[in-house]
């Protein structure tokens, strides 16, 4: 009798041994099929976040482009295929750091304005890079869009307190429309004329 249950012992253990060591099979292979990928120089997990930045303009490949956190508008020159020849890349701000949903225009040589922008590291909006004085009495809403802290919005009230009031006597009057103040003047006075 002893040895009988000795024996349905000793089955019960390899039974339960064996069950328990397919289960730890099965959770090691999935632990392994969902884990993250590795980088191929150290081994750590790479699971870094991805930022999409829409290149145009004088470049060879103008598109959408994905980028980690980490690249530069240089970086994003490159991956377009670099600059047209008829390119003005010197615009650009190169060492900027890109961020999600940033469009980076590459303006051409050929003179007047540029409407190329690029973040402002500081204030995490887009500045843009004007080549020429914009006249704030006769510029539209897409030249005064342009200018750097100037968005839509701002640029209609330009307008609209234009038509209003008359033309600006002096560049320093732009300060009277609403929403500019002095910071925001500072940004772009050596951009503009009257």
């Amino acid at each position: 009798m002893k040895d009988t249950e000795k024996l349905k012992a000793f089955i019960f253990s390899v039974v339960f041994a064996v069950v328990c060591g397919i289960g730890v099979s099965i959770a090691v292979y999935f632990a392994e099929v969902n884990k993250p990928p590795e980088t191929a120089e150290t081994g750590a997990v790479f699971n870094e976040p991805k930022i999409k930045v829409h290149v145009k303009g004088e470049v060879k490949n103008p598109g959408i482009y994905e980028f980690t956190t980490d690249k530069r508008v240089q970086d994003a020159l490159d991956a377009a295929g670099g600059a047209l020849e008829n390119a003005d890349p010197d615009k650009l701000n190169l060492a900027s750091i890109l961020k999600d949903g940033q469009t980076i225009i590459v303006a051409s040589k050929s003179g007047g304005q540029s409407d190329s922008k690029t973040p402002d590291p500081e204030n995490n909006t887009m500045t843009a890079q004007v080549s020429g004085k914009v006249n704030i009495n006769t510029a539209d809403v897409n030249q005064l869009d342009a200018l750097p802290g100037i968005g839509p919005s701002l640029a209609e009230r330009i307008i609209s307190y234009r038509k209003e009031n008359g033309n600006f006597k002096k560049i320093e009057d732009i300060i009277n429309v609403s929403g500019i103040g002095e910071k925001k003047f500072e940004q772009f006075k050596e951009y503009i004329c009257n």
